[in-house]
């Protein structure tokens, strides 16, 4: 964890668990940062902030701006580690849980190693089935939808 002069920040921060609110709560800073330098915003269907582009400033001055306030916001240290807690309450071996799943799709076989997985993953063959490896990298463990999404597919 940064040294920060923010409470909120380091309060959120200091148990290594982020709640919903304490999440909500930087998105929302996050959302008066953004409001405050002259950005729209609008939530994505994940609570995330979202921003319309401006024309009056460069790429750049927007990329600073709202670099700038997800950090003063705390979002910037506490949304991975939220994203992270949500995925893995249980913190369980994530590589492994990865090829578990891709195994469950049908797209490994049972049996295969983690070394195995990298391989395959690094071979280029990966391509027919980047979906799936994509949910299976982001959500192997099924809590935040994306399993549950796919396999309705």
């Amino acid at each position: 964890m940064k040294s920060t002069d923010n409470s909120f920040i380091r309060s959120a921060l200091s148990d290594y668990a982020i709640t919903d609110a304490e999440y909500a709560e930087a998105v929302e800073n996050e959302a008066r940062c953004l409001q405050d330098h002259g950005f729209e915003v609008q939530k994505d269907p994940n609570g995330r902030n979202g921003i319309r582009s401006r024309s009056d400033i460069s790429n750049d001055e927007q990329m600073k701006l709202t670099q700038e306030c997800s950090e003063q916001s705390g979002l910037a240290e506490i949304e991975p580690l939220y994203w992270e807690v949500k995925a893995n309450p249980h913190r369980v071996d994530w590589r492994a849980a990865e090829r578990d799943c891709l195994v469950e799709f049908g797209v490994l076989e049972k049996g295969t190693t983690v070394e195995e997985m990298d391989r395959w993953l690094n071979s280029g063959e990966i391509e027919q089935v980047k979906d799936i490896a994509y949910v299976c990298s982001q959500d192997p463990l099924g809590y935040l939808g994306l399993k549950e999404k796919h396999h309705k597919k």
